[in-house]
């Protein structure tokens, strides 16, 4: 056998051995069996990650309002600019403007930080891994059936969530106060 056969032959056995590689891969990705109880816990989990989301824009909102010097608009304009030395000198904005801006901007990214350990721990230790959550985050792109199951289980749990806050703020409303008065 000279050089060139044996090159072809390991060349062969290579390939071979890195597609069954792949297929197996595959493979065990078909085999995750998908329950209602496993899409409950992501649809769970991607609420929650909505909610921290929408809890970033809420402070960040409240920062805002709570200057008295700066409109939205105003904000926006710094924010999309603050960047760009060119633009800030554009939009004349003062130091205490950047100083805020800045400030928000510093405290939305402080915040956003949180998120993606958060969602990493929720698919470890909620979910149980992260095969289970890719397996689940690609089906519901691939499989019309369990995009239809998934749907229905976020449906149930925003219902869930929207009535326990119903409930919240109306027991809050008619409360009595220690003293008996209302």
């Amino acid at each position: 056998m000279n050089f060139y056969d044996s090159f072809r032959l390991k060349s062969l056995i290579v390939f071979s051995f890195i597609f069954s590689l792949s297929f197996a891969a595959n493979a065990q990705d078909e085999e995750i069996e998908i329950t209602d109880e496993d899409l409950k816990k992501y649809a769970v989990t991607m609420d929650s990650l909505e909610t921290m989301k929408g809890n970033v824009k809420n402070v960040m909102a409240e920062m805002v309002k709570g200057n008295e010097n700066i409109t939205n608009s105003r904000f926006n304009e710094l924010k999309n600019a603050i960047s760009d030395s060119v633009k800030i000198a554009e939009i004349e904005a003062t130091e205490e403007e950047i100083t805020f801006t800045q400030s928000v901007i510093d405290k939305k990214d402080e915040l956003a930080g949180l998120i993606k350990p958060t969602l990493s721990d929720m698919v470890k230790n909620y979910i149980g891994s992260v095969k289970m959550y890719n397996a689940i985050k690609k089906g519901l792109k691939a499989d019309e059936e369990l995009k239809a199951r998934y749907d229905a289980i976020m449906e149930e749990l925003v219902a869930s969530k929207e009535s326990e806050e119903d409930g919240d703020m109306s027991d809050s409303e008619g409360s009595d106060d220690t003293s008996g008065n209302k």
